[in-house]
């Protein structure tokens, strides 16, 4: 197969010279480049990775041939004369006899096939498209760094992202580049009944996916850049409005704090779609996700709260992320509770995004196959809690303030009382102060000494966090003042369990 493909890549040098007689005889031994449809060819891809397609088309004009990927399924239009390829299987014997002439003429009795799409584009995306443009108008296609998300951006929100050691850095999935990631065979948005886009950016994800797919009972976004959610507010607003009611007339608004959060409901199917601006480590009701969106960019400092936040989410949820979470995961003792979609293992599985729109990024795809674990589950809505818990550092992602060095937990702040997020690449809060480890948090006033059971552990979680009040301080105290409040909800049968487990 090897000589063969050698052959191939000197006949196509052919093209450009002149040819003697020498170089015509050798000509004829090589194979046409419609002799290529119905081989099947391993393709280095990237210059990193070889991958086995079956070569489907070729089309003339382009000098380009389709490859269909075995085990992603994907295909791709690829100029076999400047790839590095060599032919596996020669499945149609009845092209044996073609050469490639100098001219680069075809010789085959039949025509090559025509141009076609390799996208299903439905309906419902069409008119998913035409009521974003309506709401967007032309930035729904925006490329490059010059995009609205990138220039919108405040010294406000550079401010806060520097307080909290976060990132700007900014790109988005394009239309078509949702579309794919939310088909049957990747995320299977036509089966889910609810998705959380966290770091949304300026809001077209969770646009487009409300719109596209009305079995979507809930959309949730969520964004840290009070410039981006501005953006995403304004469209959302559009949307509801009479402006657009030629192509959603039912859209209605629900509730609305301007600049912090806002949900619109669709009256004939009762879906909602809620926007809020805040931090995506804070969350709620991850475990009710079905989808989860996250094309966003984590620092390094913070792949212990994102790892937890994301076990937090329930068996079976189906994930997308910017970064491979297997470099990334941060729970000591919890086994990998994801595996990679099938249809995701190559690099040939891409996805046009505003940074590369022709030649799509590889984004990760994943299906949770473990349930969450004890902590995740007994710091429920606050994921980054549990982390730092396990971790034995201060409890809560804590907003930090370089002049006073005063913290508040997620709960005190109004900028995520509904959840959290960052820029469709995510300004993130991080943990900036040690505590007790391996603590519970400060009990309520007047706590009784806790009951121990046969192992010696507390047997209520208010029970569990008198046994370590000693050992936090007025400071530690003063840093969580939600905590008793947290604590007195916590303090059931189910919880106690998971607290003792923790304490353990």
């Amino acid at each position: 197969a090897v000589p063969a493909a050698r052959t191939l890549w000197r006949a196509s040098e052919l093209e450009e010279e002149e040819v003697d007689d020498d170089d015509a005889e050798r000509a004829e031994t090589a194979w046409s480049n419609t002799s290529l449809v119905g081989c099947r060819v391993s393709v280095l891809l990237e210059n990193r990775e070889w991958s086995e397609g079956l070569v489907t088309q070729y089309h003339r004009s382009s000098g380009k041939h389709c490859v269909e990927f075995r085990h992603s399924g994907a295909r791709r239009w690829l100029v076999m004369l400047r790839t590095a390829f060599y032919i596996v299987d020669r499945c149609n014997s009845a092209l044996s006899e073609e050469t490639k002439e100098p001219d680069g003429s075809l010789n085959s009795k039949g025509l090559p096939e025509p141009w076609t799409f390799s996208e299903d584009l439905s309906l419902a995306y069409a008119k998913a498209q035409s009521t974003m443009h309506e709401c967007y108008g032309r930035r729904v296609q925006e490329t490059g760094h010059k995009t609205l998300g990138h220039t919108c951006v405040t010294e406000e929100d550079k401010r806060a992202a520097c307080e909290i050691h976060g990132s700007l850095l900014y790109g988005e999935l394009l239309p078509r580049g949702v579309n794919k990631a939310l088909d049957e065979r990747h995320l299977d948005a036509r089966r889910a009944t609810s998705l959380f886009d966290l770091g949304m950016g300026t809001g077209k994800v969770a646009m487009q996916a409300f719109l596209q797919f009305p079995n979507l009972r809930r959309v949730y976004g969520v964004e840290l850049s009070s410039a981006r959610f501005k953006v995403a507010e304004e469209a959302l607003l559009i949307l509801a409005s009479s402006a657009t009611s030629s192509h959603e007339p039912n859209v209605r608004v629900q509730s609305h704090v301007k600049g912090e959060s806002l949900t619109v409901v669709k009256t004939t199917t009762k879906q909602t779609l809620e926007i809020a601006h805040g931090n995506l480590f804070a969350t709620r009701d991850l475990d009710h996700a079905d989808v989860v969106m996250l094309e966003t960019e984590i620092p390094s400092n913070a792949f212990p709260q994102f790892s937890t936040l994301l076990d937090s989410a329930r068996e079976g949820c189906r994930v997308l992320t910017y970064l491979d979470l297997r470099k990334v995961w941060q729970l000591p003792g919890r086994p990998f509770p994801f595996r990679q979609l099938e249809s995701n293992r190559s690099f040939a599985d891409r996805y046009p995004t505003s940074w590369s729109v022709h030649r799509g990024h590889h984004l990760f795809l994943w299906v949770k196959v473990l349930k969450p674990s004890s902590h995740a589950s007994y710091y429920y809505g606050h994921p980054s809690l549990a982390v730092q818990a396990a971790a034995g550092k201060c409890l809560g992602t804590l907003i930090s303030s370089p002049a006073s060095h005063q913290q508040v937990s997620p709960a005190d702040s109004p900028a995520t009382q509904r959840g959290g997020g960052g820029g469709a690449t995510a300004s993130v809060a991080t943990c900036t102060k040690p505590g007790p480890p391996n603590r519970a948090p400060t009990p309520t006033a007047g706590t009784k000494t806790p009951t121990k059971t046969k192992r010696g552990l507390p047997q209520s979680a208010a029970a569990a966090a008198a046994a370590a009040a000693k050992d936090w301080g007025a400071e530690d105290v003063a840093c969580n003042p939600k905590w008793p409040a947290l604590v007195s909800r916590s303090a059931s049968k189910k919880a106690a369990q998971k607290s003792s487990c923790i304490i353990s």
